[in-house]
């Protein structure tokens, strides 16, 4: 008696952990849920889910890269308005250290197992335009530690991660997850709107969303969200 055994293989794309790419993308769900639940407690909290949360993210990145771009354009989203006094720890700023994990693996890690595109002159193009316009900066004296954050926050991440995802050449699940993700977040984005909308402060998460002084836009003629 013949005994026929089926193994679903991935063809492309990053190294399969879980057995199909929609627990992948809960799986995202969950990291990001993670990484909102740390900001109720900025003390005892935030440095162990956040800890939890990149390493999550980092197995997110190798299983699905489209899942993982999701995820740190929520964490982005969530953590890149609040300016903390340090910046450059972890636990101020895990947003930093997830696109850290990201462009690693879409720059080398990716390259295991498949053929790759060529950065080509769209990388040529983009890396010109970055460095003229910090050169631009600097000759207006403007190349301070603020308005080089805000510059790569606007364009230089951005504009990367676009070279970066177009050379790396997400499949159809990827795609589908990064979607899904995004989709997910605007349904947060609108939600936590409405609260502030209705002045329900209390419910909004992250807590420093509906603080005053964190917020100098609430109770005006504008809702935002994550202070966008």
């Amino acid at each position: 008696m013949e005994l026929s055994v089926s193994v679903s293989v991935r063809p492309i794309g990053g190294v399969r952990l879980l057995a199909r790419h929609e627990y992948e993308e809960f799986f995202g769900l969950l990291v990001l849920g993670l990484l909102l639940l740390s900001t109720l407690d900025e003390t005892a909290l935030a440095p162990i889910g956040r800890a939890i949360s990149l390493a999550c993210f980092a197995l997110l990145t190798i299983a699905n890269p489209g899942a993982a771009l999701g995820v740190y354009i929520g964490a982005a989203s969530i953590f890149s308005v609040h300016h903390y006094q340090g910046q450059g720890s972890w636990v101020e700023r895990p947003d930093n250290y997830a696109l850290l994990a990201l462009a690693f693996y879409l720059l080398a890690g990716r390259a295991i197992g498949r053929s790759l595109g060529q950065f080509g002159s769209l990388g040529l193009a983009v890396g010109l335009l970055l460095l003229t316009s910090l050169a631009h900066m600097a000759s207006q004296g403007n190349l301070d530690a603020y308005h080089v954050s805000w510059f790569l926050r606007m364009f230089g991440v951005p504009l990367l991660l676009f070279v970066l995802l177009r050379r790396a050449a997400l499949n159809f699940s990827e795609l589908s997850s990064l979607l899904f993700i995004v989709a997910a977040l605007t349904v947060y984005l609108s939600l936590m709107s409405s609260f502030e909308a209705l002045h329900w402060y209390a419910l909004i998460i992250p807590p420093w969303v509906g603080d005053t002084f964190v917020n100098p836009t609430l109770n005006q003629e504008r809702v935002g969200g994550l202070l966008m």
